[in-house]
C-alpha cells in the first residue's frame, strides 16, 4: 500500500510541488515586515519550479507578472516592461539568424569540416567546439556566440548519430551517401525507447545502450559549449555585460575511444557527405555574409579608447542589440535568388524569394526561451524595487569580521548562487554597489571584493535561466534540468577559491588591492 502511494505521488509530483511549495514557503513572507520578504518568497518560489520543472520553464517565468502585483510589490504594467529589453532583442535576433544558418544547411558545412578537422572522437569533438566558441566570446556577446554555435553542434551530433545507425545497418566500409540521405531522419530522432524494441532483446538492449552513449555525448558537447561561451565573456571588458557593469561602477578617476579503423571509416563517410554538398550557393553565401558583418558590427561598435561606428549617433543609443536587428530583419528581404533575377533581366520575371520567410520563422524558433530570459530580469527588478538588494547589503556586514580573503569567497558564493535564478548582467546591476559600498563600510578597497564578485557573477552553470547561453543549450533538448544541476554543481564550487586566490596574489601585485585610496572616502560614485 505504502509503495503504491509512492508511486501515485510520484505521477502527481507537479501538481504536488505546485500545491504545497507555495504553502511551505509561506513562512518566509512572515520573517520580515515590508516587500523584502514577499520578492524573496517570490524568488525562492519561482527557483524551486524552474528546478523542478513542475511547470514549464518558461512558463514559470512569466509567475512574476502574476505574484508581484498580487503581493503588492509592483503592478503588471511596470514588471512586464522587465521581459522585452535591449537584451532581450539580442536574443530575438541572434535566434533568426541561427534559424538561417539552419535553413541553408550551413551548420551542416561547418559540421563536416570541424569533424574532418579534429576528427569524430569525443574529446576532440569537444576540443572542436570549445575553442573558437571561448575565443569569439571574449568579443561578442556571450549569447550571439552560442546561438550561433550550438546548431553546428547539433549538426555534429546528427552526423554521428546518422553514422552510427550506417554502422549498425551495414557496416561502415558500405555506408553510402545515398543511404545516410535515407537514414537521415533517424538521427533526428528524440530519443525513445519504443522506437529500439525489436524481437531481439539483446539486439534491443544493445541499440539502447549505442543511443544512451550518444545521448551522453549529446549533453557533455552541449554543456561544454554554454561553458566555453560563458567563461570566454570573462576574459575581456566587453566580453559580457558583468563586466561592462563592474567597469560603470568602478570607473571613479562521454564516450568510448574508437578504433583507429572506425576512426577512419567515419572520416571517409564524412568526407563523402562533404564533397556531396556541392559548392556554396548563392544563398548559403549571403546568409554567411550577414552573419560575418554581424560580428564585424558587433565587434566594430565600440574599439574601446579608439571609438567605434556607435560615435556617429547620439550617445548610448545605440547597443550590440541594433546591428543584430538590423541583420535579422535584412534575412526577410534579402534575395536568395538574386543570381537568377539578374540573369532573367527583362526577358521574363522572377519572383524574389527571401532568405528566410515570417511563417518559418514563426514555426521553427524556440520563442519561449525569450520569456525565461525575461524572468530572470523581472526577478531582479522587483528585488530593486522592493529594497531587497538594500536589506542583502544589511545582512552582508555581518561578514566584517571574517579575515578579507574568506569574506572575498563569501560574497562570491552568495553571488554564483543569485545569478543562477537571476540573469548575470542583473545580478551584477544589484551586487556590486551592495558589495562596493561594503568595502567602503569596512575600509577595505571596494576593487578588492568587486574584481571576484564580478567574476563570481559569471560563474552560473546550474540552471537554464542562469545565462542565455545555458537557456540556448536548453532550447535543443539534449539536456534537463537536472544534467545542468550535476554537472554545474562542481562548476559552480571549483573556480570560486582560484579566483579569490589569484585576486589576493595576482591581482594585488598589479592593482595594489590591499591599499584603501583616500578618494573613496569622500566618494558617492559607488554609493
Amino acid at each position: 500500500m505504502a509503495v503504491q502511494i509512492l508511486k501515485n505521488a510520484w505521477r502527481l509530483r507537479q501538481l504536488l510541488i505546485v500545491v504545497l511549495a507555495p504553502i511551505l514557503l509561506l513562512p518566509i513572507v512572515f520573517a520580515a515586515e515590508g516587500k523584502e520578504s514577499k520578492c524573496g518568497y517570490i524568488i525562492l518560489l519561482v527557483a524551486i519550479f524552474w528546478i523542478t520543472e513542475a511547470l514549464p520553464i518558461a512558463v514559470t517565468a512569466l509567475l512574476p507578472v502574476i505574484l508581484f502585483p498580487m503581493v503588492g510589490i509592483m503592478n503588471a504594467k511596470d514588471i512586464s516592461t522587465a521581459y522585452v529589453n535591449d537584451t532581450s532583442m539580442l536574443f530575438v535576433g541572434g535566434l533568426i539568424l541561427a534559424y538561417a544558418i539552419e535553413q541553408w544547411n550551413i551548420h551542416k558545412l561547418f559540421a563536416l569540416r570541424v569533424l574532418l578537422w579534429f576528427g569524430s572522437e569525443p574529446h576532440w569533438l569537444m576540443l572542436g567546439m570549445m575553442l573558437p566558441t571561448w575565443f569569439l566570446s571574449m568579443w561578442m556577446s556571450n549569447t550571439a556566440t552560442s546561438v550561433m554555435m550550438l546548431p553546428i553542434a547539433n549538426a555534429v551530433l546528427q552526423q554521428l548519430k546518422t553514422i552510427r545507425i550506417a554502422e549498425e545497418d551495414i557496416g561502415i566500409e558500405d555506408a553510402s551517401p545515398t543511404f545516410h540521405q535515407n537514414t537521415q531522419h533517424k538521427a533526428g530522432e528524440l530519443y525513445d525507447n519504443d522506437i529500439f524494441e525489436t524481437e531481439n532483446g539483446s539486439e534491443s538492449n544493445q541499440e539502447r545502450q549505442a543511443d544512451k552513449t550518444h545521448l551522453n555525448l549529446c549533453k557533455a558537447l552541449s554543456m561544454s559549449i554554454c561553458y566555453a561561451a560563458n567563461i570566454g565573456g570573462i576574459a575581456s571588458l566587453t566580453g559580457t555585460g558583468v563586466n561592462v557593469i563592474m567597469k560603470g561602477q568602478t570607473d571613479i578617476s562521454l564516450c568510448k575511444k574508437q578504433s583507429k579503423e572506425i576512426s577512419i571509416g567515419i572520416r571517409n563517410v564524412l568526407l563523402r557527405e562533404y564533397q556531396d554538398l556541392g559548392s556554396i550557393t548563392f544563398a548559403q553565401g549571403a546568409v554567411i555574409g550577414h552573419f560575418v558583418a554581424m560580428s564585424l558590427l558587433w565587434i566594430t561598435r565600440d574599439l574601446g579608447g579608439v571609438g567605434g561606428w556607435k560615435n556617429v549617433f547620439p550617445e548610448k543609443t545605440v547597443t550590440d542589440s541594433t546591428p543584430c536587428i538590423l541583420v535579422a530583419c535584412s534575412l526577410f528581404f534579402f534575395p536568395a535568388n538574386l543570381p537568377e533575377i539578374l540573369r532573367c533581366g527583362l526577358n521574363r520575371t522572377v519572383t524574389a524569394k527571401p532568405l528566410i520567410t515570417w511563417k518559418q520563422a514563426e514555426r521553427n524558433i524556440s520563442w519561449g526561451i525569450i520569456w525565461l530570459f525575461g524572468g530572470g530580469f523581472a526577478l531582479a527588478k522587483g528585488s530593486q524595487e522592493t529594497g531587497l538588494s538594500d536589506w542583502i547589503s544589511q545582512k552582508l556586514s555581518v561578514f566584517g569580521g571574517l579575515e578579507i580573503w574568506l569574506l572575498n569567497i563569501v560574497l562570491c558564493y552568495i553571488v554564483a548562487a543569485f545569478t543562477e535564478v537571476t540573469s548575470n548582467s542583473a545580478t551584477a546591476t544589484l551586487m556590486l554597489p551592495i558589495v562596493a559600498r561594503l568595502g567602503l563600510k569596512l575600509e577595505v578597497n571596494p576593487l578588492y571584493l568587486v574584481l571576484p564578485v564580478t567574476i563570481a557573477a559569471s560563474i552560473s552553470f546550474m540552471l537554464p535561466v542562469a545565462t542565455p547561453p545555458n537557456a540556448v543549450v536548453f532550447s535543443y533538448g539534449y539536456v534537463k534540468v537536472i544534467d545542468m544541476i550535476k554537472t554545474g554543481l562542481l562548476m559552480n564550487i571549483v573556480p570560486i577559491p582560484i579566483v579569490v586566490f589569484l585576486t589576493e596574489y595576482l591581482g594585488n601585485s598589479i592593482f595594489d588591492l590591499k591599499t584603501f585610496p583616500m578618494g573613496f572616502k569622500n566618494s558617492t560614485a559607488l554609493i
